[in-house]
């Protein structure tokens, strides 16, 4: 994450370290974070659930920044199959 965040606000913030950007996500973008839904899915040769999280835009060295999560599992065969993401919206 410290990568794509220093690319993009290069400009604005030129020394900006890594500490800076997980301080920036553990105090300013967690706490903004809304749980918006669970959804179980049984379609009868499959099933699983997953939930997905949002945070509000925040302006961070000039940018607008927003993260988008799901996480989850779901049956394939007789095994759990876990899967989680994380979209990052930039403005």
């Amino acid at each position: 994450m410290y990568e794509v965040v220093a690319t993009v606000t290069a400009k604005t913030c030129p020394t900006l370290t890594g500490s800076e950007v997980a301080r920036w996500i553990e105090n300013v973008i967690k706490p903004t974070v809304v749980h918006t839904k669970e959804t179980s899915i049984d379609d009868g040769t499959s099933s699983g659930r997953a939930e997905s999280f949002y945070s509000r835009k925040t302006v961070f060295c000039g940018r607008t920044f927003s993260f988008n999560s799901s996480a989850g599992y779901y049956h394939e065969g007789f095994s759990r199959v876990p899967f989680e993401g994380t979209i990052l919206n930039i403005e």
